[in-house]
């Protein structure tokens, strides 16, 4: 199987690995959202499926269910859960 797939942010030199895609449901709208969570050197980048980024961590120091509050908490969606994928997550 494949791993998560990587990133190069040339901006700022930090390699960002896929940890995962999660799915949330919109408390405004009642909408399904999509969001790509990356580990990056320290922190966790949070993108949604509209483009905004939001940073949560230390990585290191971030359980699953953790990561899950964090982008119910700073995208104002609940019923998070992991996207099907392809990829092997780790842990």
């Amino acid at each position: 199987m494949k791993t998560g797939r990587s990133h190069s942010d040339e901006t700022s030199g930090c390699t960002q690995v896929l940890w995962g895609e999660l799915i949330g449901i919109d408390d405004s709208t009642g909408q399904e959202r999509t969001f790509s969570v990356y580990k990056r050197t320290g922190s966790l980048l949070i993108i949604s499926d509209t483009g905004c980024e939001r940073l949560a961590g230390p990585d290191h120091g971030l359980s699953k269910s953790r990561i899950f509050q964090e982008v119910m908490d700073q995208f104002s969606v609940h019923a998070v859960r992991r996207k099907p994928s392809l990829y092997v997550l780790p842990d």
